[in-house]
């Protein structure tokens, strides 16, 4: 391909640079329905050269020249070394970005990109070199030296870097519960396959049973509007769902995903099932976490503090101690940018690909006006919900409550419940009609402990009167079942720092009432308008971390955790 067919191909994908904050067999299941954002310098600088609708000039010249090695990566998250030369007049506002051509032909974005002075004497020299990590969006990256940023041109493109294995690699494999104990639901990503398949066993490599997939997708018309429908648009794959069954409890498993068909597989992930319902259980607790990359590039939007939680995480998954990872809210934080979805599983695959992940959603998935969400916000940018419903196939309500973004489950000796305080929670809304009805059938000599979780807190120490203002609608309308039920705990996020409460009740602590936990702490930046109230035991808007429960039939204890591992907060309660 020559240069200047390269150029034409790149101009008419990479319209816009915006930094604001088939086979039949394929179902499409969706229908439509239903920030201060941490800044990095160079995004401020590169904020000055782009707009929503001015493409990019592209000036090759005769020196400048890029390229990648090695040109073929063998599994997504690999990297590569991005080498040029030739710059006239280098500059500070000089970057070396990433780009993925878009198959259907609209504006795209970078994927990732950094200063080009982050080498060293690139200043002096015009070359340099610098390395990037690089996950599968099945499509082939192009390097590009973007010259000035203040009045963008690219003077330099490589030539394509792809993976081994295409389009059809299978990437973000994550692990929830069922309704049936001796199961786990896994789901992964990949271009249209024919046979979607899990192996999996209980040795390394001796995979004795398999289970077919069911495969879904949603499409840009599924997006009610926005950038989710415009330039941050990304197809975002197929999603192949398969159900391991027989299933035995406190068990090592190891598994391969992929398509019988071709024989393309995804490197060997182990699988730790949870503990029998007598057993003691292990469970990490987060909210509000979203996407940094680990090779240090920028993108349009990424949340620093993610990355060692993520990492502090997945230590204790890998350590065997963890049952269940119970993520609420505010997940990816892709907010319209759909490759970032995919950039996120990459990140928690650590996480999600062994134990059991279950998630609550949260404003920055759900709001949008039109939608079908109780807050008509525009927080999601335009994905009202749609990709985290698919790509997360949580447990489902009965089919009197058809499409709806909350459930329940046992686990051990607790029985959780998921909300979603993005849809109708007051009295007479279905929501509230399936929390009344699952409450009252709880077996407290089976499960005695109740634990509530969702995004946007019932109890909050802040300033912020919109927050509070939502706080007292949901107390008013779900604090008199939590206290008649004996709810224990009430985790919720949204609120960026990490708080508890006494046993509260209309903001006065009394015996018999939950606790509640804000763990907004998983890595977008922290909030700063913490007050002191004399409900409130503990508050905390310095620090990220995550929470950790160790649930007994008498006892659970809490403890909430930096990612270096220092416990900053610890609750006992027993029965």
């Amino acid at each position: 391909m020559s240069r200047v067919t390269q150029a034409v191909l790149l101009v008419l994908t990479v319209v816009c640079f915006v930094l604001v904050v088939a086979s039949p067999k394929i179902k499409i299941v969706h229908k439509k329905r239903g920030f201060a954002v941490h800044r990095f310098a160079a995004e401020k600088i590169l904020q000055k050269g782009f707009s929503d609708d001015r493409p990019l000039a592209v000036r090759l010249t005769s020196n400048a020249t890029i390229s990648a090695s090695p040109s073929v990566l063998e599994r997504s998250g690999d990297s590569v070394t991005v080498t040029w030369s030739g710059v006239s007049n280098p500059h500070t506002d000089d970057y070396i970005a990433a780009f993925l051509p878009n198959r259907n032909g609209t504006t795209t974005i970078p994927i990732r990109y950094k200063k080009a002075e982050l080498s060293k004497d690139y200043l002096t020299t015009g070359s340099g070199s610098l390395e990037f990590n690089l996950v599968n969006h099945r499509e082939d990256y192009t390097f590009v030296i973007l010259k000035n940023i203040s009045a963008p041109s690219i003077v330099a493109i490589s030539t394509p870097i792809r993976f081994k294995l295409g389009e059809k690699e299978p990437t973000g494999p994550h692990i929830s519960l069922t309704q049936n104990k001796d199961e786990m639901r896994i789901v992964w990503t990949s271009a249209n396959v024919t046979t979607p398949t899990v192996k999996f066993g209980k040795q390394p490599g001796a995979y004795d049973k398999s289970a077919i997939a069911t495969s879904t997708t949603y499409t840009r018309e599924h997006m009610c509007g926005g950038r989710a429908k415009t330039y941050g648009w990304r197809d975002p794959g197929i999603f192949h769902t398969a159900i391991m069954n027989n299933l035995t409890p406190s068990t090592k498993y190891y598994y391969i995903v992929g398509d019988a068909t071709s024989n393309i597989w995804s490197a060997e992930q182990v699988l730790y099932t949870p503990h029998d319902s007598t057993s003691t259980t292990h469970v990490t607790v987060w909210g509000d976490m979203g996407h940094a990359n680990a090779d240090g590039s920028t993108e349009v939007d990424q949340q620093l503090g993610a990355r060692d939680v993520t990492r502090a995480v997945a230590n204790e998954v890998s350590q065997g101690n963890v049952d269940l990872a119970l993520h609420i809210g505010d997940i990816s934080y892709a907010r319209g940018y759909s490759h970032l979805w995919d950039e996120y599983m990459h990140d928690i695959t650590l996480v999600s690909s062994r134990v059991a992940y279950m998630l609550s959603i949260g404003n920055h998935e759900m709001d949008y006006p039109g939608s079908s969400s109780y807050f008509q916000g525009e927080d999601s940018y335009g994905e009202c919900g749609v990709p985290y419903d698919v790509r997360f196939p949580m447990i489902r309500p009965e089919v009197k409550f058809p499409d709806r973004l909350w459930y329940s489950f046992d686990l051990g000796y607790a029985h959780y419940v998921i909300l979603s305080t993005e849809h109708n929670f007051t009295i007479g809304s279905a929501q509230h009609e399936w929390l009344t009805n699952d409450l009252k059938l709880v077996d407290q000599t089976k499960t005695p402990w109740v634990i509530v979780a969702g995004h946007r807190p019932a109890y909050l120490a802040s300033t912020g009167k919109d927050n509070e203002k939502v706080a007292e609608e949901m107390r008013k309308n779900l604090e008199p079942l939590f206290y008649e039920h004996r709810v224990a705990l009430a985790f919720w996020g949204h609120h960026h720092s990490y708080q508890r409460t006494c046993a509260v009740l209309h903001k006065k602590c009394t015996k018999g009432a939950p606790v509640h936990i804000i763990v907004g702490t998983g890595g977008m930046h922290l909030s700063t308008n913490c007050i002191k109230l004399p409900h409130f035991e503990y508050v905390d808007c310095s620090n990220y971390g995550y929470g950790r429960m160790k649930i007994t039939k008498t006892d659970l204890i809490w403890e909430f955790v930096l990612p270096d591992g220092t416990v900053k907060d610890k609750l006992q309660l027993t029965k």
